[in-house]
This record gives structure tokens, sequence and C-alpha cells, in this order.
């Protein structure tokens, strides 16, 4: 799972997301990792796996955050692509 889903510093997080759409959400999980309530939670179970002592990921996390930051403001009109220096941004919307 992505360093900017999480809060937790000393532990990569790892999600199976094989058959996502027959596992239950677990929202426990979610929690305990500090991920957003504006996300699905993960589906099924969460394995959290210690970093060797003395790493962290706060500078992984730092650099995820302001990527997806600009993806986000590429996607609302706030920027262009070319201007946020991604070359293009392809959004799938929902048939309604």
């Amino acid at each position: 799972m992505p360093e900017a889903f999480h809060t937790l510093d000393h532990y990569e997080v790892w999600a199976d997301e094989d058959g996502v759409d027959r596992r239950p959400r677990n929202p426990l999980a979610r929690q305990l990792i500090g991920m957003d309530a504006e996300y699905d939670a993960p589906c099924g179970p969460v394995v959290l796996t210690p970093l060797p002592d003395g790493q962290d990921n706060r500078a992984e996390r730092a650099h995820q955050c302001r990527y997806f930051g600009t993806l986000d403001a590429v996607a609302l009109g706030l920027v262009s692509a070319a201007d946020a220096g991604i070359g293009a941004l392809i959004d799938v919307r929902e048939a309604s």
C-alpha cells in the first residue's frame, strides 16, 4: 500500500487486492493504519511489516502526498497536466 495512504512511519503496509470485490472491507485495519476515512477500507487481511531499525518512510510519504496532490489539482482543473509536468491525466468516470 503506498505510504501516502497510511500514517505508520516504521512499517510497510500490505493489502492483498486479488479478488478485492469478493472480500469484506476491513474498517478496523483502516483505523489502525491511520488511513483517511475518505478512502474505502482495504479488503481482507492487512499485513504490517516492520522496517529495519533506523529506517522510516516519512520522506517517501511526503513525496507521494505531493504527487497525489498534483494529480488531484489536475483532476479538479486547478492546473493543466502540462503545467503540472505530468504529461497527461486520463480520468475515467462511471457511466450514470
